[in-house]
């Protein structure tokens, strides 16, 4: 599929978007709320009972405190017939701070079985596909948006000792003010490290001595000293960040990433899930990282592979991880990123809602890095590049363009550690949402007169109500346009010659009429995706020439095809069965007659 075929198949799902807003489902999409993790369970209970050929509950595992880990299967076919056909993944909520995600992944799943048989290339893709779906990755780090004392906590609640004094989980935070909010508290102090920034004074920012800067606050999260160690608030319940538990870059005796890689049992039930199943061609995850607005670059090896002479430096290259994305995946990250940024209607400019931990031991690198497959991240919310009154997270700004900044200035932004906190503020101010609590004075038992005010919890992580149906619809069109681009391999050109006495030449073409390869370039040079096989079986005779099994490695997409041929020796009407597998693609069976 060329540059043009690809653009049409942009428009075909751009119409599907319209398609599928237009067309009525009942009403529930307009209903959409954040729903609890009993909430969401019943949901999606409802979904299968209402289509029970479409939709299939059930359970990846569970947490480490019983909290069920819901999976659910997607398409027309029992879950044993969709576990044979070449599928995506749908994950929702790796940081348990991140609730639109599971949101969005419950009204994309309620808009495709609601518009199968109603529109043709929905009903296609689900008849053909299977869509699996993990809708809430972390649910006890969710709870805590549903509590009276709403505080962020993207971690699971596993008991940590955080402050290793031997205790676990005894100096939590508390509600001091009770505003049913747990933020921050500022204390005037000799040895504080932090100012308010002059732009935003709301916002306070390390001191900076080399400009003649001297700190005067000291920053905790609100709440008391209970275990009388003289600090605060250091070791309250869990937990380990799921998003940084994976073996990809892990983030070794970091804190909150738990004690040993994929210590947790929401990442081995996920890690598993995935080994089990290697019909996965793509993954999507919801989660606080992004690749699909800013989609990774190709970068140059510190050691090209003609450069591996000795087996002593190969040994030393083996056990150093791979970080950057193979160059020839870089063109398919790139085409997907444009798609993306036009159904969701992106600005230019716009800031994608993000970690700034780098991705260290997150799903989303471990699904490329160690099981071989794309995986497009997205926060599904974006910072527009100047908020205006009546502004939302998806909507374009009406302001006019800035003139180009000079590169000095993009350099002294891009270090800015506010900047994002800025944006945030504005936004909030543009909209009259109430995003920040403000600084006011308070009593403390045991610090004596503070502050207490911030970020409302849960306000930069999980978007307003109203924004949901957009999103949803928009993300709807998008795991459609991903499970059309999934390889799909087909037999062509079957030619059999008789060449003599029982004697015939066979020969065929292994096409790829799918967008994506049959392996990404990293997959295939790793190995951590099999190779297409072509087999042979004979009910009599035997091959004079060629293989029984043959190997394709890779089958790059848009019509790619590798011819495969045998020379056979077999009494005539002898029946061949010729067997083409592939994980990402499915499998394709045919019988010939000599």
């Amino acid at each position: 599929m060329g540059k043009k075929q690809h653009g049409i198949l942009m428009i075909f799902f751009l119409f599907l978007m319209i398609l599928i807003a237009v067309i009525p489902a009942d009403g529930t999409v307009n209903k959409i709320r954040y729903h609890s993790n009993r909430e969401l369970g019943r949901a999606f209970d409802r979904l299968a009972k209402h289509f029970p050929a479409l939709v299939h509950t059930a359970l990846l595992g569970k947490t480490a405190t019983g909290k069920p880990l819901l999976l659910i299967r997607v398409g027309n076919g029992s879950p044993a017939e969709l576990d044979s056909r070449p599928g995506i993944l749908l994950v929702g909520e790796v940081e348990g701070d991140h609730l639109i995600g599971s949101e969005v992944a419950l009204g994309t799943v309620r808009q495709l079985v609601e518009n199968f048989g109603k529109v043709d290339s929905v009903t296609t893709l689900l008849n053909r596909h299977v869509l699996y779906v993990i809708p809430r990755l972390n649910p006890e780090g969710a709870a805590y948006y549903f509590k009276k004392i709403k505080q962020d906590h993207p971690w699971n609640n596993t008991p940590t000792d955080d402050d290793h004094d031997g205790l676990i989980d005894e100096d939590g935070p508390e509600d001091l003010n009770g505003d049913g909010l747990i933020t921050l508290m500022r204390k005037r102090d000799p040895e504080g490290s932090y100012i308010p920034d002059p732009k935003t004074p709301e916002l306070l920012r390390k001191a900076d001595p080399a400009k003649g800067e001297t700190g005067i606050y000291k920053i905790y999260t609100e709440g008391t000293d209970n275990d009388g160690d003289g600090l605060y608030n250091e070791d309250g319940v869990g937990g380990v960040n799921i998003d940084w538990n994976f073996p990809q870059e892990y983030p070794a005796f970091k804190a909150g990433a738990g004690k040993y890689m994929e210590s947790e049992k929401e990442t081995r039930a996920i890690s598993k899930f995935l080994f089990d199943h290697r019909n996965i061609g793509l993954v999507l995850t919801y989660c606080l990282h992004d690749n699909l607005i800013h989609p990774p670059k190709a970068t140059q090896r510190s050691v090209k592979p003609a450069d591996r002479s000795s087996s002593v430096q190969r040994w030393r290259l083996s056990h150093k991880p791979e970080k950057n994305v193979a160059r020839g995946d870089i063109p398919y990250f790139d085409r997907v990123s444009r798609v993306y940024k036009k159904l969701m209607q992106i600005p230019k400019g716009s800031e994608p809602v993000e970690s700034s931990d780098g991705g260290k031991g997150s799903f989303y690198k471990w699904v490329y890095f160690q099981y071989g497959v794309p995986n497009f991240a997205t926060s599904l919310m974006v910072i527009p590049p100047k908020s205006a009154k009546g502004d939302s997270l998806q909507k374009k700004s009406l302001s006019k363009r800035k003139p180009k900044m000079p590169m000095k200035q993009i350099g002294q932004r891009k270090k800015d550690p506010l900047r994002i906190d800025r944006q945030w503020l504005a936004y909030f101010k543009a909209q009259g949402v109430s995003g920040f609590v403000p600084w006011k004075p308070f009593r403390h038992p045991q610090l004596g007169d503070v502050e207490i005010g911030g970020f409302v919890p849960f306000m930069r992580t999980t978007a307003p109500d109203v924004e949901i149906p957009g999103l949803v619809q928009k993300q709807t069109s998008f795991v459609a346009y991903l499970m059309g681009l999934l390889p799909k391999i087909s037999v062509e050109h079957v030619t059999l010659q008789k060449k003599g006495d029982q004697v015939y030449s066979l020969s065929l073409f292994v096409k790829n009429s799918g967008f994506l390869p049959t392996a990404t370039a990293f997959g295939a040079q790793t190995r951590l995706v099999k190779p297409v096989l072509v087999k042979i079986f004979m009910e009599k005779g035997e091959l004079l020439s060629g293989q029984k099994v043959v190997f394709i490695p890779r089958l790059a997409g848009s019509g790619a095809s590798q011819k495969v041929e045998w020379l056979l020796h077999a009494p005539a009407g002898t029946k061949v069965t010729l067997k083409i597998l592939s994980e990402k693609a499915g499998s394709i069976e045919k019988t010939i007659s000599l």
